[in-house]
């Protein structure tokens, strides 16, 4: 069995997954095109050997190689350390995929391949038509026509995966496109937001939320139809594009308002899941497009009653996180907070509980905030320092002086990263630790990704 091992690409952070390494791809996806082109190997694997490990995610796979377009994968093609950086992890027993495989950064393994999440890597049901862009390119073939037919596809094919991945390259085509707007696109996304299988609905529309759109004729109205669906998926996916292309517009306000109160009706509360994933997109959604001051009181009045019934802590400081963007209006909601940050051990909730006091400037909070201080977690510690400098700025300098350089300077060796985002965002204000900082700086390897941090961090100052 000839094996290649997917690399190990440590960057910082946590999934929420117990052990995995967060990952952070760069923005905008490639097109079928620049994957081929930016590929080692492209290839169909069929999964047939699947180890897990004790939490049940996928470690080792092996799988059978079928169609080559390019690269020699071998006949097997072997991919470990997977839950890890960038590396792709979701693959399922007995599945199909179209795999498009990179050089490892592994030194061990120089001519090995990775395959990571930020590839056109997927399920091969989920490419059906990408595998015709393949042929074509290896073809050496125009692929115009293929652009030109999907369209038509997404309207009249009659598979909802062909459809749904049409949806998706023609969303991408609108957004690297330039002026004027390609119509015949954006008509078929409208009208494919009525079509009868709810994957397609949502496919549209989360390829319609660009705010380039904003104004496009017929969008909003489709949109605002889709509050009504029977699905609380497609009116998640329809409030969020809403937020973006109908910013402080009344109707759109007045629209995702009265989809709210329908939501948190209780007739709707039968299933518990539904319902909170309902009011969590709604009230983010409304925090969004709110303009009036009085339609953002009215978002913090509709919204606090209700956050109790949200029991996913994650999607709990997602809704306050929105809320606090909200200002003053939102000051009402800190003792709640208050009441969250304290009971609670998990750092995520801990940091963006933090982060939400800081922005609706919840001075009462400044003292349980300053106790983070010394919190185990590097995130939350960082938090803790600019909430100081957001909430109170005039006594910013005495607290970082005496409090928090100390407890930089005593763990920057393991929050080097978060103590270096954190001087950065505060300014000038954190320029006392600019001698120590500039003493780590010489010490660290050229190779070493903290020090361009911290190169960034000094050219800011200047």
């Amino acid at each position: 069995m000839k094996k290649y091992f997917i690399s190990f690409i440590f960057l910082y952070g946590l999934f929420f997954s117990p052990y995995a390494w967060a990952c952070s791809c760069a923005p905008g996806s490639p097109t079928p095109l620049e994957a081929f082109q930016d590929a080692k190997a492209v290839f169909i694997g069929h999964v047939y050997e699947l180890q897990k490990d004790t939490y049940g995610y996928a470690e080792e796979v092996v799988l059978k190689v079928g169609k080559v377009w390019k690269g020699e994968p071998g006949e097997t093609f072997h991919v470990g350390s997977l839950r890890r950086g960038c590396s792709y992890w979701n693959f399922e027993e007995n599945k199909s995929y179209l795999i498009y495989a990179h050089p490892t950064q592994d030194k061990d393994d120089p001519d090995g391949y990775a395959v990571s999440v930020c590839s056109r890597t997927k399920p091969l049901d989920k490419g059906q038509i990408e595998t015709k862009y393949l042929d074509a390119i290896l073809a050496g073939n125009d692929l115009e026509e293929i652009d030109n037919s999907l369209p038509n596809i997404l309207l009249h094919d009659e598979s909802p995966n062909v459809r749904v991945e049409s949806a998706y390259i023609l969303g991408q085509m609108l957004r690297e496109s330039g002026e004027p707007l390609s119509e015949n696109i954006l008509e078929a996304l409208i009208k494919a937001t009525s079509d009868p299988n709810k994957q397609v609905k949502i496919a549209a529309v989360n390829n319609l939320e660009n705010y380039r759109l904003k104004g496009t004729p017929g969008l909003k109205e489709a949109l605002l139809n889709l509050l009504q669906d029977d699905d609380s998926a497609v009116r998640g996916s329809a409030s969020s594009a809403l937020s973006v292309i109908a910013q402080h517009e009344s109707d759109a306000f007045k629209g995702l308002k009265k989809a709210f109160e329908k939501a948190i009706s209780s007739e709707n509360k039968q299933d518990l899941k539904e319902y909170e994933g309902s009011i969590v997109s709604l009230s983010v959604s409304l925090a969004q497009v709110a303009g009036s001051e009085e339609e953002k009181k009215e978002v913090v009045d509709l919204v606090f009653p209700v956050l109790d019934d949200i029991h996913n802590p994650y999607w709990k400081v997602s809704v306050i996180q929105h809320l606090g963007f909200l200002k003053e209006h939102a000051l009402k909601i800190a003792p709640k907070l208050i009441e969250e940050l304290k009971k609670s051990d998990d750092y995520h909730v801990k940091q963006y509980m933090i982060n939400a006091l800081a922005d609706i400037g919840a001075k009462d909070a400044l003292e349980i905030i300053k106790s983070y201080l010394n919190d185990e977690n590097c995130n939350v510690v960082s938090s803790t320092i600019e909430a100081v400098y957001k909430i109170d700025p005039q006594g910013f300098g005495d607290f970082f002086s005496v409090q928090a350089m100390p407890v930089m300077k005593g763990r920057f060796d393991q929050c080097g990263s978060n103590f270096i985002w954190g001087p950065q965002s505060i300014g000038a204000a954190a320029k006392d630790m600019g001698p120590f900082l500039k003493e780590k700086y010489e010490n660290l390897q050229d190779n070493d990704w903290t020090k361009g941090l911290l190169k960034n961090l000094f050219d800011s100052w200047q």
